[in-house]
């Protein structure tokens, strides 16, 4: 069944969503303050309200002056309670820390510092993203708490942390007091790691040869005893074949050449982009796990081979936002 008032709701979210982009514009430090936070009753406000009301009416068609008395008294009350909720969000600061990798699919983390500015204590404050990750915390006066929010990234990229939410119904539930905070902070969705097989064949493993090539007068390996030559070291000589025949003979050593290990982008004959990236992301993490060097060449740019975890996450990075413009995730 077909809801009518449904493009009613969508037009009105879409022109409140305009008015938060208008009002809130991406900080590093944010303070809420009187322009930030909205209250409105609670439902149990709502509730209590409309008995205010009931009972005005009494009061008006009896001439009762107590419970006139009664009426003023818990319409003040109601007032009293709404600066209370107010004041439970005013004066709290946020700042952005980092925002942690992930793998598309997985969720990324977020890390932002929360304080008082007031000197006042804060309780059962609600932050966090609806449907997502959702926290309760409470603030001591001059207490600084760092706390850790995740949120579902499903496509590869840079994923900006969206507008976050904060909420109280301190301290009595009937009013409803919460703000908005949109913070300068995001975090790399790698690709998917999965490996996949070509079309015809097996996936690419990267451009690797077991054997290298031989280096003479290397330091590495011994390979065998020539003569004396005028001009070798001293330690390099062979004491034992001199004490045995009494002519000088010199230690050679080698080293060997290896050949660089590449994971080729151009190579692969994987249909689609987002599977020869996360075909190359599972071999990142493959090699990285088995020590090895590597390099990656993608169009446009190329890392020289390396190893490690700074070389590792170099790479995924490169693969996650391949290809995007303004570093933006995929559509």
């Amino acid at each position: 069944m077909i809801n009518p008032f449904a493009p009613i709701r969508r037009f009105a979210t879409a022109r409140f969503e305009a008015f938060l982009d208008k009002r809130l514009p991406l900080s590093n430090d944010f303070i809420l303050n009187q322009k930030r936070i909205y209250i409105i009753p609670s439902k149990t406000g709502a509730g209590f309200i409309f008995l205010l009301l009931l009972m005005l009416l009494v009061a008006i068609n009896y001439q009762n002056n107590l419970v006139y008395l009664v009426v003023f008294w818990l319409a003040a009350l109601l007032v009293v309670n709404i600066l209370f909720t107010y004041r439970n969000l005013s004066g709290i600061r946020l700042v952005p820390v980092v925002g942690n990798p992930c793998f598309a699919g997985e969720n990324a983390s977020f890390e932002l510092d929360i304080n008082c500015t007031n000197g006042k204590e804060h309780l059962s404050i609600e932050i966090g993203w609806p449907d997502q990750d959702w926290l309760m915390i409470d603030l001591e006066p001059d207490e600084q708490i760092r706390i850790k929010l995740s949120h579902q990234a499903d496509q590869r990229g840079l994923l900006k942390a969206p507008r976050i939410k904060l909420l109280t119904r301190f301290p009595t539930g009937l009013a409803r007091a919460w703000a908005f905070a949109l913070l300068d902070m995001s975090a790399i969705v790698y690709p998917k790691p999965e490996l996949g097989l070509q079309i015809g064949g097996v996936g690419n493993q990267g451009n690797e040869m077991e054997d290298g090539a031989e280096i003479p007068r290397g330091s590495a390996d011994f390979s065998g005893v020539r003569p004396y030559q005028a001009g070798d070291a001293p330690k390099h000589i062979h004491w034992p074949v001199y004490a045995r025949t009494g002519e000088l003979a010199t230690r050679q050593f080698v080293d060997y050449q290896t050949h660089d290990l590449w994971l080729d982008y151009d190579e692969l004959i994987f249909n689609g982009v987002e599977r020869r990236l996360s075909h190359l992301c599972a071999r990142v993490l493959e090699l990285n796990e088995q020590q090895q060097t590597w390099g990656l060449k993608l169009p446009g740019k190329t890392i020289d081979p390396e190893h490690g975890i700074h070389h590792r996450d170099r790479c995924l990075a490169a693969l996650a936002l391949f290809g995007l413009d303004d570093n933006e995730s995929p559509a």
